[in-house]
């Protein structure tokens, strides 16, 4: 067990070192403005057509079907 949890860390720290070799900062903080909540554009979907929407949240499910996708999103 031990070996295992050092091995995986080890994975983690050589990602992260790949990561900064490319420029990119992975603990940078973005703002992103969210417009509405999900169960918004559940209750609004005809009024919301064809405009722009953001959402934020943690997807709790997902699921594939054929070329279909549905995830439920929790909203934060």
């Amino acid at each position: 067990m031990s070996q295992e949890i050092t091995d995986l860390r080890q994975i983690r720290i050589e990602k992260l070192r790949r990561l900064q070799e490319k420029g990119t900062d992975p603990f940078r903080i973005e703002k992103f403005d969210r417009t509405h909540q999900s169960q918004d554009i559940v209750e609004q979907f005809d009024e919301l057509n064809g405009q722009t929407v953001s959402i934020a949240g943690r997807v709790m499910t997902k699921r594939m079907m054929g070329k279909a996708s549905f995830i439920h999103i929790q909203d934060m």
